[in-house]
This record gives structure tokens, sequence and C-alpha cells, in this order.
């Protein structure tokens, strides 16, 4: 019996961003349910599905993600930045979901009938050693990792077939010479990480991106260790060879220890909505992954990871833009059904 009482229903309802969107309700829903398979593995998509709410208007479909911290220590540290990076995407889209807003979407924490909230495991210790997931909350509620080093992740999307937990975003130390900057730079940091547990992938990984952007590929850090283990390890592949296949193959990337240069290979699994949108909350900054960051000026682009073709240097954005609010209202839709 789950605490914070949820159903799930699941309908067929792919993704436009390269990975399923959220479908949950609550109890007092009336949910209609048309079930069926769908199998990528390499995209990791799934069957998400929509729930229906009755209001004083008629069956609305509502997208519910609930979530919870994996401990005490985690929603101390992560609570504040995670609270606000919610209410930064409710400004951009609206709030509450509605039909004037043109969004269905819902973020909550998991709480106890006092109202407290519930933690996502028992005898928590480590990542590596998470302990026991909580029985009283659902299995694939997004679980909240707090990690010791300046690092962030989020699986994308949504994926019915996760294990308990599965669904996670970590995030860690955050750098600022103040605590009001470091709680800024900690909330773009979650900002940018709850997009991804949204579905969108990165702006610079969209499939028309070279029109807009170059991607300096020996300018990221660990490419150029990629290119030489590759040769170590498969001596037969050319230097241009090597070239070739690391921007283009994440699994080749990664075994090769190439983790940064997978952030910006062109996500083959999803449509673009919209136009190209350099005002995103999902894009990388010029610096980001620079294996030289200290040599990265106006003056010295060339030392920059990734550079704009009109304009070189791509700052860092804080807040989702119009473009992303936009996305999420084509994924989440408010959809009013009147007369069932």
């Amino acid at each position: 019996m789950f605490n914070f009482l949820v159903l799930i229903t699941l309908i067929l309802r792919l993704a436009f961003v390269g990975a399923a969107p959220w479908g949950i309700t609550h109890t007092n829903a009336t949910a209609h349910t048309n079930s069926t398979t769908h199998s990528a593995e390499v995209d990791k998509r799934g069957i998400a599905g929509t729930i229906e709410l009755t209001d004083i208007y008629g069956l609305v479909e509502m997208y519910v993600i609930p979530y919870c911290y994996a401990n005490p220590t985690t929603r101390q540290q992560l609570g504040y930045g995670f609270e606000a990076s919610i209410r930064q995407w409710m400004v951009a889209l609206g709030s509450p979901a509605s039909a004037q807003t043109q969004h269905a979407i819902s973020v909550y924490e998991t709480l106890d009938g006092q109202n407290q909230p519930v933690f996502c495991y028992s005898n928590y210790q480590s990542i590596e050693q998470p302990g026991t997931w909580n029985n009283g909350i659902w299995k694939l509620t997004l679980a909240i990792h707090y990690i010791q080093q300046w690092h962030a992740l989020a699986t994308l999307g949504f994926d019915p077939r996760q294990a308990p937990g599965g669904h996670h975003l970590y995030s860690g130390l955050v750098q600022g010479n103040t605590l009001r900057n470091a709680m800024i730079s900690l909330t773009h940091q979650l900002t940018h990480e709850l997009g991804h547990v949204f579905g969108l992938v990165h702006e610079h990984q969209r499939l028309d991106r070279d029109s807009q952007i170059h991607i300096n590929w020996d300018k990221i850090a660990g490419y150029r260790e990629a290119i030489a283990e590759t040769q170590r390890r498969v001596p037969a592949m050319t230097m241009q060879q090597a070239h070739d296949r690391l921007p283009t193959s994440e699994t080749f990337s990664r075994t090769m220890g190439s983790g940064a240069a997978v952030n910006y290979i062109i996500w083959p699994f999803n449509t673009p909505i919209g136009s190209y949108d350099f005002d995103s909350i999902m894009y990388y900054r010029s610096l980001s992954w620079a294996r030289n960051m200290q040599a990265c000026t106006p003056q010295n682009t060339q030392e920059y990871a990734i550079t704009g073709i009109s304009e070189a240097f791509i700052p860092a954005r804080l807040s989702p833009s119009q473009g992303d609010a936009y996305s999420l209202r084509t994924m989440y839709p408010y959809s009013l059904r009147t007369g069932q």
C-alpha cells in the first residue's frame, strides 16, 4: 500500500524529445487505460501514461511526478535547491496546470499522513550501497541523491521497466564565492537536471545542431586521451577513424574513457520541437567540459569546447527559456475531454 496513494495507468504516449513522458495519478482520478508494449533499449523509451482527473469542466489529463530524497542528509543539502528548480520550471510554464498555462505537469515530494517527508531508502549509506528501497513508496518514484563532488546527472524521461530507484537524480557540491552564488549555481544545476527528468535532451545534441554550433572535440576533457586509448586497444584503427568514431558512438566513447564527449554526441532518438534555442536551460556553456578552462577567454575562443557559429561564446543559462516551456507544453499538454 503506497503511503501517498498513487495509481499508475499506462497508455501509449511516445516521447517527442528522446524519452517518454511521465504519467501518474492520485486514486481519486477517473482512469482510462489502453496499454500496449514498445521496445527500444537503445534510447530507453517506455510506455508513459496519461491520467485523467475530473474537474468541474470535464476530464483532464494530468502528469504527476513524485520524488523522494535518498535520506535526511540529501534533503538538507539539496532540498532548497530542488524546490527552487521546480519553481523555476513552474514560472516558465505558468502554475498551476490549467487550460490557461497549457500544460498538465505537477511535481511533488512524497509525504506521509502527517505531511512529513518519506525517504527513498532505509539504512542508506551511499549511492553504491543505498540500502533497502522503502516499500511504502512507488518503485518508479524519482530518487534524489547527494554526492560529495562537483557533478550532476539524471535519468532521461520515464521508463516503466526501471527497478526501484532506477529513476534518479544525482547532484553534489557547487562552486560559489558566496552562499548566495553557490545556491544560484545549485539551483541552475538542478533545474537543468530536472529538464532531463522531464525528458529533454541537451539542446546542443539536437539533430539540427551542426548549422548552429561547432563542437571542438579536441578541446573536450579526456578526448585526446580517448584517441590514444583507441590506438592502444585497436591498433588497426587509424587516428582519423578514431576521430570519426568517438564523436558518433556513445558506447565507443565510454569504452575508450571519453565520458565527457558523450555529452556532445547528437542524440539519435529525438525529434526537435520548435526552432534551435540558444537560451535553453539544457544548453552547455562554452566552457563546459573544456580541457583547459583557465585558457578559455573571449580572446582565446579556440579553447572552448563548444562555440556558436554566429557568436562564439555561449553563456550559462540560469532558467528555462520560452522554448523549453514550449517543448514541455508539447510533451505534456493540458487536455480537456468533455462529455465523457
